[in-house]
């Protein structure tokens, strides 16, 4: 309920979801902990890749798109996995509170798969994620979905996707 709700700080909470975690801590539920181990169990591999995502951070307040690109090399410096990413955007979306859509792209660190872009969009309410990414047989839902591309760069990625939601937006 905590990561669901950013710490009850997301426009989605209920009354409900309020009532539910005062009875949860009346039981003996221990928010600190939770926190703790939601929030403070990063590694260091995971903070150095949030600080290569965060230099690599553009928005487009027309959009309300935040976007971040990930190279093989920021993850090889930070000795991040794929696996990092997700808390990436959870922390991008909780620490960006004007962004409606967070798009993070990122080179394929597979020695096998040199040449695949990896894409994850997430969108709040009032947009539908997997319907902006339509035409890549995107998988996931209309909160959360990921793409591949083969054979194009980075920036080639961002721009295509990018031309999509603004053909879509709104």
């Amino acid at each position: 309920m905590i990561a669901a709700t950013h710490s009850f700080r997301t426009k989605n909470v209920k009354p409900q979801a309020l009532s539910l975690a005062s009875k949860l801590m009346h039981i003996g539920a221990d928010r600190e902990y939770i926190i703790e181990r939601l929030y403070r169990t990063k590694t260091l591999a995971t903070l150095k890749l949030w600080g290569q995502a965060l230099n690599h951070l553009e928005h487009r307040q027309d959009l309300g798109l935040v976007s971040t690109l990930l190279t093989r090399e920021d993850f090889i410096r930070s000795g991040a996995s794929e696996y990092d990413l997700y808390d990436i955007i959870d922390e991008l979306i909780a620490n960006s509170p004007e962004a409606k859509m967070i798009l993070l792209l990122h080179e394929s660190i597979k020695e096998n798969d040199q040449e695949s872009i990896y894409g994850i969009l997430q969108t709040q309410n009032g947009f539908n994620a997997k319907e902006f990414l339509s035409h890549l047989n995107a998988a996931g839902d209309k909160r959360q979905a990921t793409f591949v591309i083969k054979n194009k760069t980075l920036k080639q990625v961002e721009s295509e996707i990018i031309a999509e939601i603004e053909k879509n937006h709104d």
